[in-house]
């Protein structure tokens, strides 16, 4: 019975994966304006951000801080490549996610010898290191002015001079990045992260090597954020260290992610589109101040806690339908 149970829960959160998907498909033929493309193009991007954290914190049970790191690292692959090289910037969607994903497996070493909320601290800082590196980095990057990337309009079959084009590109990206995420959290390797998660010492005692499936999960997550980064970068055409690594994207990536359910990749279909509106909402209600950003997400934290601390795809797993 429980494992008919687990069975279609599985399913209804795989449907609601889908049908999201399809919907997102269909709005460009609606005749939404540019304006709500971007938003969209924009949700999408921390969706993908979302689902990788979703596999190191919700399933891996180590709970990242700092995702900017491992983003920040993306979005300024490209800008450098292209500043420094004198390369396509579009290079950055291969040299992001690897120079992010080889990242995680270096700090790695010594962040998985803490444990609980000293890790999560850990990560903080070292996201907060690489914040202040960009910051004063003015020779290579620009420091706060930060630096601008120039535009490629066309890269293989994908013209990306159209919004349109940008919108497809980064939806197909997101779901298989999804897609593959959430294969390999059903997968063998995905059950050992969650016995990792719920009691490493047991994990230890059954033969799971606790230190290399942890790295596999860090670089896992660390390629998939870069890889959301470098498109990033390439879309607003410019970047600047509070963009890359500051609180606010670290923080709404967190907060997708428990919105969405920490545990469930598929959640952050539902959470990176709905809270990127409700900020883009308030942004246009308040002004761009940073301070309401922070505070919303203060807010919106302890309303999750409080009204639905296992996510919004719970909602929909338990309902009879």
């Amino acid at each position: 019975m429980k494992r008919q149970q687990l069975v279609l829960r599985k399913s209804k959160r795989f449907n609601v994966f889908l049908l999201v998907t399809v919907i997102l498909c269909l709005v460009p033929q609606l005749g939404v304006g540019t304006y709500i493309l971007r938003i969209l193009i924009l949700s999408l991007v921390f969706l993908i951000a979302t689902s990788a954290w979703c596999l190191i914190s919700g399933y891996a049970g180590q709970i990242n801080l700092a995702p900017t790191m491992f983003f920040g690292l993306g979005v300024y692959s490209s800008a450098l490549v292209a500043r420094h090289l004198g390369l396509s910037p579009w290079l950055g969607l291969l040299i992001g996610p690897l120079l992010a994903a080889s990242f995680a497996l270096i700090i790695g070493f010594p962040l998985f010898r803490l444990h609980g909320a000293y890790f999560a601290l850990a990560t903080l800082a070292v996201g907060e290191i690489l914040y202040y590196v960009m910051v004063n980095g003015v020779w290579f990057s620009g420091g706060t002015v930060g630096l601008q990337i120039p535009f490629t309009p066309k890269v293989l079959f994908v013209d990306f001079n159209d919004i349109y084009s940008q919108y497809y590109f980064i939806l197909v990206l997101a779901f298989l990045s999804t897609y593959i995420l959430y294969r390999i959290a059903m997968s063998r390797l995905g059950y050992y992260f969650m016995a990792i998660r719920d009691d490493e010492d047991t994990a230890m005692s059954m033969g799971i090597n606790v230190l290399k499936y942890k790295e596999v999960a860090f670089c896992l997550s660390g390629f998939f954020t870069g890889l959301a980064g470098a498109f990033y970068s390439n879309f607003l055409l410019y970047v600047e260290p509070s963009m890359a690594f500051g609180i606010t994207p670290a923080l709404t990536i967190v907060i997708m992610g428990i919105l969405g359910g920490a545990d469930a990749i598929l959640g952050a279909w539902i959470s990176a589109p709905l809270l990127t509106f409700i900020m883009e909402g308030l942004r246009l209600l308040f002004g761009a101040a940073g301070a309401y950003d922070l505070f919303t997400l203060g807010i919106l934290i302890i309303l999750i806690i409080l009204v639905i601390p296992r996510g919004l795809i719970r909602l929909v797993t338990a309902a009879k339908i």
